[in-house]
């Protein structure tokens, strides 16, 4: 009796072994530089978003102080008033019968609040911010009727309007700003 020798090639060839291996990590170099992308995007997002709702915020406190206001006028940096209806600092008076001045820092960029005449400001907006522009209109409405004197409803609140260019202080931002605005009225006037 003859032995039948069965020859079985099971398993890979060592060429095999290392073309499949150089083209897994290929595919894993690209998909981890895809992945560490994503993650260096993902932190810009949200460093640009915190950016947004500090100055979102920001405006939004203003303009609560502003409805609640009377007496507006565009001030100087220590905040006495001035002739102007623009400007980068504005003083009123606000809801507890004091006197309120915003204003924009140029040396930090920042806005900063005082509510003691200007002897001493408080910094609104995060270290993280990069306020550019800060600018204040003051738009005073009144009605002429047409012999000249004031008409129906006779005077209109002052309307005052807040722009802001800003962006983050995070190197790898430069340059990437995001503009808002907003316009808001006293209610008492």
């Amino acid at each position: 009796m003859q032995k039948l020798k069965i020859k079985i090639n099971a398993g890979f060839t060592v060429v095999e072994l290392l073309v499949s291996m150089a083209i897994f990590v290929i595919l894993v170099g690209i998909v981890s530089g895809i992945f560490v992308n994503s993650l260096r995007i993902q932190k810009a997002v949200i460093s640009l978003m915190a950016t947004n709702d500090n100055s979102s915020l920001v405006l939004e406190s203003i303009a609560r102080d502003i409805r609640t206001g009377s007496n507006f006028c565009i001030s100087d940096f220590a905040g006495s008033c001035i002739v102007g209806d623009v400007g980068t600092a504005f003083r009123f008076t606000n809801a507890n019968g004091g006197d309120s001045i915003y204003r924009l820092d140029p040396l930090e960029k920042s806005i900063q609040k005082s509510e003691d005449l200007g002897v001493s400001f408080e910094r609104l907006t995060s270290s993280l911010v990069d306020i550019k522009i800060f600018e204040i209109r003051l738009v005073d409405l009144q009605i002429l009727n047409a012999t000249g004197g004031l008409g129906i409803g006779e005077e209109w609140p002052s309307r005052v309007n807040l722009f802001l260019k800003v962006g983050s202080k995070d190197p790898k931002l430069t340059g990437i700003f995001t503009d808002l605005q907003m316009t808001t009225s006293a209610r008492n006037f």
